[in-house]
């Protein structure tokens, strides 16, 4: 079993159930208290987790349905490949087999089989992507069926065939299998990456600046946005207030940043590193690199 490090805010003990301080600075092994080899779902008050080997759900921190602080609980993992969810908890999941469900209950019949989802960090828009690589929205709370969401193409030809979706606040992130990367939503704070152009955006509109590069991962923060490429280089973009985006100090009176910007890493002897996954909070960034480390800028406290 790999082990299981945390660290941050724990007044629910949704961080360290071991540990009643409510501030964990230093990342603590919380392996043998939960039981996981990997962390499923987080927010401010819960945590869940996943035994992949005997596939059991372990859930701590603040119990909504409870209303109280619970002890590491496990139940079965019932086939669960995702979770979604907002800043009150999680809402639903998607199974292997590609339904959605919510609540016990399976919700929102698509079109086809669904292979990701997310839902907005307030209110309750979720968006799905479904296997024929169309995006879909709906509410959670009415009972509308799910609506198409079509890319922006002056054109008219563009028909782009997307492999993932990310939700921040209020605005979303779509990769395609081409490593094209599309943005919508607001862009207040440039977290949509269209350089000088801030206004909000109701269709997923292509990044121009990552035109000629393929990108494999992308991650929604509060109102900031990160994208690695498969060169390894990871970009940000958005509201750099605490310095969530870790852009150059050259760059640190810019609050807002709406031209993604590459992340330069303090590596020893001028080694090149290459980012392998990436990660964001609400006012923070954390990413791994291939030599096993783990970066994060942002807010600290």
């Amino acid at each position: 079993m790999r082990q299981i490090y945390s660290f941050g805010y724990n007044s629910f003990q949704q961080t360290n159930p071991a540990n009643n301080d409510d501030i964990i600075s230093v990342p603590s092994d919380i392996t043998g208290f939960t039981q996981c080899d990997d962390i499923i779902w987080a927010n401010i008050s819960s945590t869940l987790g996943i035994n992949n080997i005997e596939r059991k759900l372990m859930f701590w921190g603040f119990d909504d349905t409870r209303n109280k602080i619970i002890s590491p609980t496990h139940f079965p993992a019932q086939n669960i490949m995702k979770y979604f969810g907002d800043d009150n908890g999680i809402q639903g999941y998607l199974d292997i087999n590609g339904n959605l469900y919510g609540h016990s209950k399976k919700i929102f019949n698509l079109p086809a089989k669904c292979v990701d989802v997310a839902q907005m960090w307030t209110g309750s828009n979720v968006i799905a992507v479904t296997m024929d690589g169309k995006l879909w929205q709906f509410n959670l709370k009415n009972n509308e069926k799910p609506k198409k969401i079509t890319a922006f193409d002056e054109s008219g030809s563009l028909n782009p065939f997307f492999t993932n979706v990310v939700c921040g606040e209020n605005h979303s992130l779509a990769l395609t299998r081409d490593g094209e990367v599309f943005s919508w939503g607001s862009g207040r704070f440039g977290q949509l990456g269209h350089g000088e152009f801030t206004n909000s955006l109701e269709k997923p509109t292509s990044i121009e600046f990552f035109q000629g590069l393929r990108v494999k991962e992308i991650a929604c923060g509060g109102f900031h946005s990160a994208v690695i490429t498969d060169s390894g280089d990871l970009y940000t973009f958005g509201w750099n207030h605490f310095g969530r985006l870790g852009i150059s100090s050259g760059k640190d009176s810019m609050v807002n940043c709406a031209e993604p910007s590459l992340i330069e890493f303090g590596g020893e002897n001028d080694i090149e590193l290459n980012v392998l996954k990436v990660a964001c909070g609400s006012a923070h960034t954390v990413a791994i690199t291939d030599d096993y480390r783990l970066w994060s800028c942002g807010w600290g406290m």
